[in-house]
C-alpha cells in the first residue's frame, strides 16, 4: 500500500457548488496549484515504493481521508469531485496505470475531525488483484 498525506485539502474552487459566477482564472489558478502538489507528492511516494514492487499498478484501490480540525457537515460526493485532477496526477506520476473504470476502483471515503491534526487530504492506494 502506498499512503500520500498532501499536507492540504482540495482547493474550494475546484467544488462543483463553488460560485460559477467567479472568474475562471480563479478556478484555473486553484487547479494548477493542486495538480503541482499531488504531482509532486505522487512522485516522491513513487520513488520510495519502487524496491517494493513493480510501479505503475495495474488495478488499484483508492481510498480517500480527508482530515478536519472543525466538526462540521461535509459533501462527500463534492470533495471527491474536487480530487478528480488529483487521480489524473496519479497516472502522471507512473503510480497507477490508468483513472479508468477497469484499472481504479474508488474504496470509502473517510472523514476524520481532529483539532490537533493538520487539515489535509490523505491518498491510500491499494493494487486490487
Amino acid at each position: 500500500m502506498i499512503r500520500i498525506e498532501l499536507g492540504n485539502l482540495p482547493p474550494k474552487e475546484l467544488s462543483p457548488n463553488y460560485n460559477r459566477k467567479a472568474h475562471w482564472w480563479h478556478r484555473a489558478r486553484a487547479q494548477q496549484w493542486w495538480r503541482e502538489l499531488v504531482y509532486i507528492s505522487a512522485l516522491e511516494a513513487r520513488i520510495k515504493a519502487r524496491p517494493k514492487g513493480y510501479l505503475p499498478y495495474k488495478k488499484v484501490k483508492l481510498t480517500w481521508t480527508f482530515v478536519y480540525r472543525m466538526n462540521r457537515k461535509r459533501d462527500v460526493d463534492n470533495l471527491i469531485a474536487a480530487c478528480k485532477t488529483a487521480q489524473d496526477c496519479l497516472v502522471l506520476a507512473g503510480l497507477i496505470e490508468a483513472d479508468d473504470s477497469e484499472h481504479l476502483k474508488l474504496g470509502e471515503t473517510r472523514i476524520i475531525v481532529d483539532k490537533n491534526q493538520l487539515s489535509q487530504a490523505i491518498i491510500e492506494i491499494e493494487e486490487d488483484i
